[in-house]
């Protein structure tokens, strides 16, 4: 159905191996999050110095992503999880990475035929960048990018 360049996927780092999600799935969930607030208004809210947005931030950034907080492993002397900060990274990775997609569908819309007129089998690319594109095994996120 679709190649491995036009399969986008988010990829991070959620402290112990690489994640791989569906960012439309992720988008839908942000949007109907109980928090209910909008993200931009939160961010803004942060860099006022807002300390419970920033809470708000991290709190919905953990719950979307699945990242546990981070904590210290003593007897392998080593951290697992996510900082406050790296869920903060993620979540302005997420929007920039959302921005370059919507903006990318849009570019390629004005180039696309509807789809009443676009022939059977056809793919149509996106110019999108994908951290990681989907395999059919669905290993793209089992090893540290090099």
């Amino acid at each position: 159905m679709f190649t491995k360049d036009e399969v986008k996927i988010f990829k991070y780092w959620d402290g112990e191996k690489y994640r791989c999600v569906d960012p439309i799935e992720i988008q839908i969930n942000l949007e109907g999050h109980e928090f209910g607030e909008n993200l931009e208004e939160l961010f803004k809210a942060v860099q006022a110095g807002d300390v419970k947005a920033l809470k708000d931030v991290i709190d919905i950034g953990r719950v979307m992503f699945d990242l546990k907080e981070m904590e210290y492993d003593e007897e392998n002397d080593k951290t697992t999880g996510t900082s406050s900060q790296g869920v903060i990274s993620i979540m302005v990775d997420f929007i920039s990475y959302m921005d370059d997609l919507k903006k990318n569908i849009d570019d390629m819309q004005t180039f696309v035929p509807s789809m009443d007129t676009q022939p059977k089998g056809v793919t149509l690319p996106t110019n999108a960048s994908s951290e990681c594109g989907s395999t059919s095994e669905g290993k793209c996120c089992d090893k540290p990018s090099q």
